[in-house]
């Protein structure tokens, strides 16, 4: 199962972690892998926009599947200088992932916690 977390503290968001994969349900399942790539859509864009709009105020880590270099299997995005810009892009993040989730919760497992 694809996992989202979520870390908030005093409602800012502190920390997005996505990691796994979604998994098959049945030999005749392919949506799982749809889904995989709109996570991974919508994580990288989140990423890019935090370059580009919020430079150096999130640590951004990309860890890539060992057996398949080119495929991602954890990004975390951790947040060093938190501003007001920095926690709109994060919120719509937060909703593109939690719409996602919504929509595919066979394949995908959301929570966000206190940190």
């Amino acid at each position: 199962m694809l996992l989202i977390r979520i870390g908030v503290k005093e409602q800012d968001i502190r920390v997005i972690d996505i990691s796994k994969h979604a998994e098959k349900q049945n030999d005749e399942d392919e949506l799982y892998r749809l889904v995989c790539a709109g996570v991974s859509a919508i994580a990288v864009g989140l990423c890019n926009a935090i370059d580009v709009l919020a430079e150096e105020q999130c640590d951004i880590d990309f860890v890539s599947d060992e057996n398949d270099p080119g495929q991602l299997n954890h990004i975390t995005i951790a947040v060093k200088k938190n501003s007001l810009d920095l926690q709109g892009i994060l919120k719509v993040g937060e909703i593109q992932l939690r719409t996602c989730a919504e929509s595919y919760q066979n394949y995908i497992d959301f929570k966000i916690t206190e940190v």
